[in-house]
Order: C-alpha cells, then sequence, then structure tokens
C-alpha cells in the first residue's frame, strides 16, 4: 500500500520564503518551481489539496539525521495555556487514556520508516521524540507506531510526555512501559502543567495516576515517583522543565542544535513566548501530526518557519501525468 502512496513534501509559496530566510539545506536554493496542484493524505490519514512544487524525495533521513521531532497526535487531556497545538487538540476530559483520538496512520508510519531506515552518517546518531498533544493518550496506538519505528538504527526514542497515563504503582507503570516498547521519559514541566496537576488533585481526579498530596505538590511528587520507578527499572528519565526567560535565540539554529547535543543533563530548560535557553531537545526537523514541517518543535508551538506539508501522494505526482513543456526561442 505504502509503495503507491510514497512519502513527498509540498513547498508552497509560505514555506519557499521561509526556507530562504532561514538558510535551511533543504531545497531552498533550488531553482524548481514547478507548482502544480496535489492530493496529498496527511499523516493522520485525512486528504488534503496543495498547491506547490513537489519535493518527491524530501530525504527525510538526512535532515533528521540529529533530532527529529514528531507529533503523534494532537489530542491531550490537559489545558495547558503556553500548548501551541491547542487550537486544534481534542480535549479528552474524564480520561486518562483514550482509544478513539486521531493518531498517526500506519501507512504513514511505514512510509517514514522506509525513509529513515537508511541511516546517513557514521559515528552519529538520532534523537527521536514522540510529541503532541499526549503521546501516551493511545497507549495501543503509541505501541503500533513503536513497533514500526523501533528497527531504526542508530536512533534514541524518547516521548515528550505529561505523565498522566503513567501509573503510579510500579509494577504498574513496568507493565506499561513494556506495553508502549521501553522509550525514554522526557516530563513536560512548566508552571501551566503545575496547575493542572494542581488541579486534578484538588479535585480527587485519578487515583493511581496523580499523587494524593498537597495539591501545588501533585506534579513535583509524579516527577519524583516517576524519576524513582524508572532508576529501579533501568529506563531514562530526563524533565523538560520550561521556563519564561529572555535568553536571545541565536539566528543559526544549527549552532544551537550543535551546542545542546554535546551534554543531555537530567534537567532540561526549554524557554518560550519568542526566546529560549538553548532547546537541549533542539531537533532539526520537526512534524506536526497534519503533516505540516518546521526545522524546530519550537516552531511547531509558535507557528512559526513553516517550510512544508508531508504526507502520501495520492495524485498529481505521477510522472507520466505530467505535461511537457517544449521552449522555443523566436527570433526575428
Amino acid at each position: 500500500m505504502v509503495d503507491q502512496k510514497p512519502l513527498v513534501v509540498i513547498v508552497d509559496e509560505e514555506a519557499r520564503r521561509n526556507l530562504t530566510s532561514l538558510s535551511f539545506r533543504w531545497f531552498y536554493g533550488s531553482r524548481e518551481r514547478n507548482n502544480g496542484t496535489y492530493v496529498l493524505e496527511t499523516p493522520l490519514g485525512e486528504r488534503v489539496e496543495i498547491t506547490g512544487t513537489l519535493v518527491e524525495n524530501p530525504r527525510v533521513n538526512v535532515h533528521s539525521a540529529e533530532f527529529f521531532y514528531l507529533e503523534t497526535t494532537p489530542a491531550c487531556q490537559l489545558n495547558c495555556a503556553h500548548c501551541g497545538v491547542k487550537g486544534d487538540a481534542l480535549k479528552t476530559k474524564g480520561d486518562v487514556t483514550r482509544e478513539d483520538v486521531p493518531y498517526l496512520t500506519e501507512d504513514f508510519a511505514r512510509a517514514l520508516q522506509k525513509d529513515l531506515l537508511d541511516y546517513p552518517y557514521v559515528g552519529m546518531s538520532r534523537a527521536l521524540f514522540f510529541g503532541g498533544g499526549e503521546p501516551f493518550i493511545s497507549p495501543s496506538k503509541f505501541a503500533q507506531l513503536q513497533n514500526i519505528l523501533t528497527p531504526l538504527p542508530k536512533t534514541v526514542r524518547i516521548v515528550t510526555t505529561n505523565g498522566l497515563p503513567l501509573p503510579l504503582d510500579k509494577d504498574a507503570f513496568a507493565q506499561f512501559m513494556e506495553a508502549v516498547g521501553t522509550p525514554q521519559i522526557m516530563l513536560s514541566y512548566s508552571d501551566a502543567h503545575r496547575h493542572e496537576y494542581e488541579r486534578m488533585a484538588a479535585n480527587n481526579l485519578y487515583p493511581g495516576y496523580v499523587p494524593a498530596v498537597e495539591p501545588e505538590h501533585a506534579l513535583d511528587e509524579k516527577a519524583a515517583i516517576l524519576q524513582r520507578h524508572c532508576k529501579e527499572l533501568g529506563y531514562s528519565f530526563t524533565i523538560n522543565q520550561v521556563e519564561r526567560q529572555v535568553e536571545p535565540v541565536s539566528s543559526d539554529l544549527r549552532e544551537w542544535i550543535l551546542r545542546s547535543a554535546k551534554s543531555e543533563p537530567k534537567i532540561i530548560h526549554t524557554t518560550i513566548d519568542g526566546r529560549r535557553d538553548p532547546c537541549s531537545q533542539g531537533e532539526e526537523l520537526a512534524v506536526r501530526s497534519n503533516g505540516r514541517v518546521y526545522p524546530h518543535c519550537y516552531h511547531i508551538f509558535n507557528g512559526q518557519y513553516y517550510i512544508g506539508r508531508m504526507g502520501l501522494l495520492l495524485k498529481g505526482g505521477n510522472k507520466h501525468e505530467r505535461k511537457l513543456f517544449v521552449y522555443v526561442r523566436v527570433s526575428n
């Protein structure tokens, strides 16, 4: 099925301007500009019609060779103020996990795996971040995605999670982790997350998932419990602490990416509101679940520097369907 639906990217006018301004090393210098109308199947399985220039071989394996942020779903149980996907997110009030949420399709995952399987560099490795929304909101769908992408070489799999679906009980936590494929855990921690946990603890919501402590300490206690479980069970655990700071962002994203990639502290500090203290999960490529592509996960949440639309090609891209144009110079 995937062979009939190749993984492609459409670069429209907005994307082309951003590729040029960022000097991003993907397509921005190309003279090719054969705008057409194409039908794509998005990573969520929806059909969309897009006008732009077709990149038949987007070489995702090259452009995500260091860091790749993949938004698995727009669905989430929380309503964090700083979340840039909140306008699209399906809020799932009353449930820790749900299966009836939009999620990356198996076809898209297999096409992506096919592209990423050939790792291009020697002596390097990729950090693949599963993001959202909340990646664990559908454990069975996440497990299916993990099963498809686990064979990727030189790739560390990390889930950026709000932590809510992870059980407090150690045995239940171990069973959950085994069921979803034992990725590394990166717990998102911000004032917004803390307030959400405080609300849930104050209302005695989700026993077994939200600690029964003073509400203002619920997220801190959850983090401590998860860290203890991961240490005892041999899983990697990191806290991504989102703060409001004023450190300016370098105009050279790759400089920040490479500098921050040299170390992986237990607590990674990320800032919002247009500035960051270098984002240590600094992805070189980030893809939303609706197919919109950005150079960095940071830009997914603030909607900046869109560089193309990724999906499975359904119509309009076969070479035999294209017209042959012959240019004739007429002289006097």
